[in-house]
């Protein structure tokens, strides 16, 4: 049987994962019951219907598997180091730009040369206008 492509994964990605991990993916002999999406603020379709979502079997050999799960690893570790810089990248811009102005409220030279900086900046940006 052919698998289902879901909404988060398509031919090019399963091939390139069968290839990475040279592994066999086919329909699993599991079905799970997943809720159905609804709409919280519709109420004629508030009851909560199941569908079945088909298993997916994986036969790989135990040396990528291994590697699989290294990998798994290794990126939620990252996440875990560099999260806050990629999440909360908002945050990352403010304190990066409250430390630039400490540096330069305590060193002239650096005041001196952003402040030409900024007025190079004015004048080749207006070019632009």
């Amino acid at each position: 049987m052919a698998i289902k492509y879901g909404t988060k994964l398509n031919a090019d990605e399963l091939e390139s994962f069968k290839s990475k991990y040279r592994a066999i993916v086919s329909e699993g002999r599991r079905r799970y019951t997943i809720p159905k999406p609804f709409n919280v603020f519709n109420d004629e379709n508030f009851d909560l219907n199941f569908a079945v979502d088909h298993g997916v079997q994986i036969d790989m050999s135990q040396r990528d598997f291994d590697h699989l799960v290294h990998m798994q690893k290794h990126f939620y570790e990252t996440m875990d180091l560099w999260g806050p810089y990629i999440g909360g990248h908002a945050k990352y811009i403010v304190e990066e730009y409250e430390r630039e102005e400490r540096i330069r409220a305590s060193n002239p030279s650096v005041r001196a040369a952003y402040a030409k900086y900024q007025n190079l900046l004015s004048m080749v940006d207006s070019y632009y206008d």
